[in-house]
């Protein structure tokens, strides 16, 4: 007997709200690939989202898979790798979302990139003292 493959869609949270997201999006399209998804299904994934840094098009997106009423939702505010290793405490994995900023909406390579200009600025400065000083002997 073969087993069909399940096509329900991954059910996630974004800013307290339910969506639910296609398997063929998920498994075929999304950029980042499936492993990126899979661990929020039935979780919140706000921060995940938006420490990625995610474009205004891919919030956008997410709009058409609105779970209608969803200003509701309740479900886990962990992902589901959390939620295997809290499974004694399961009963308590659960509840109202509310709206997470994460790390307001910058994307996450900001850190690198201003270390980085930094890093460039401090030689920047090193050589052009070094040249000064050589200049004058």
């Amino acid at each position: 007997m073969t087993s069909m493959p399940n096509s329900a869609p991954i059910r996630v949270t974004y800013h307290g709200k339910l969506y639910d997201i296609p398997r063929d999006f998920v498994d075929n399209e999304h950029p980042g690939g499936a492993d990126s998804i899979y661990p929020y299904e039935g979780s919140d994934m706000t921060e995940a989202f938006e420490d990625v840094g995610h474009s205004k098009d891919a919030v956008d997106m997410l709009k058409q898979w609105l779970v209608d009423g969803s200003e509701e939702a309740t479900i886990s505010s962990k992902p589901a790798a959390s939620k295997a290793a809290e499974a004694p405490a399961a009963e308590n994995n659960t509840q109202p979302l509310k709206a997470s900023g994460g790390n307001g909406g910058l994307p996450a390579c900001i850190v690198p990139w201003l270390v980085a200009v930094g890093c460039a600025v401090v030689v920047y400065i090193a050589l052009t003292r070094r040249r000064a000083v050589v200049s004058t002997r």
